[in-house]
């Protein structure tokens, strides 16, 4: 299955372009205040520095680090 490219998904791959050259790649985990919610995952367990969750609102791409991204992780237990 191929996966198709959205204009959010897009800005949340050049919002994410350094987690994904470590070999990351992007998951979509849902929906908040109208706002879909996606972060960057891995295959293997890497220290990378602090988790990011990427908020697209329809128009931008708004990045959200430490603690307060893992009140978006934890329950998916990301």
């Amino acid at each position: 299955m191929q996966q198709v490219i959205t204009p959010g998904l897009a800005a949340v791959r050049r919002a994410a372009r350094s987690r994904l050259n470590l070999g990351g790649y992007i998951i979509y985990i849902g929906q908040y205040q109208d706002q879909s919610v996606y972060t960057c995952a891995f295959d293997e367990a890497m220290t990378i520095g602090e988790p990011e969750v990427y908020l697209w609102d329809g128009k931008k791409v708004t990045t959200i680090t430490g603690e307060n991204a893992l009140e978006f992780l934890n329950p998916y237990n990301l």
